[in-house]
């Protein structure tokens, strides 16, 4: 079995935003070229990969403490440039929009005195 594989099967349930169980098959992940990451928005995780593909999107791997994995689609690879990676923090975590909306809350009150 191929990653290639794994894909054409896969892919457009990846686009609709699915997070898809990865099976067994590809048990050690950086043989397929994913690297391991240490920043990524928490979801009960123990571990996450990361691969980045051509046309500028990531595959984006959960590993749990049960060592059942999930694999997702980032549509923005952050690692590609700033603007990626800004669109990725804006449009695909709950992180940048939670700072920016604690940012404003802070502006509001300090112009309200």
């Amino acid at each position: 079995m191929s990653l290639n594989y794994f894909l054409n099967i896969n892919y457009s349930k990846l686009q609709e935003g699915e997070h898809i169980a990865l099976p067994v098959w590809m048990n050690n992940l950086v043989l397929f070229g994913f690297k391991e990451v240490f920043i990524s928005q928490p979801a009960g995780q123990i571990k996450d990969y990361v691969l980045s593909l051509k046309n500028g999107s990531r595959l984006h791997v959960h590993e749990f403490e049960d060592g059942s994995r999930k694999i997702h689609l980032d549509k923005h690879d952050p690692d590609k440039n700033a603007e990626s990676m800004w669109r990725h923090l804006l449009e695909e975590t709950w992180i940048a929009p939670a700072i920016l909306a604690l940012v404003g809350l802070i502006i509001l009150s300090k112009m309200s005195k």
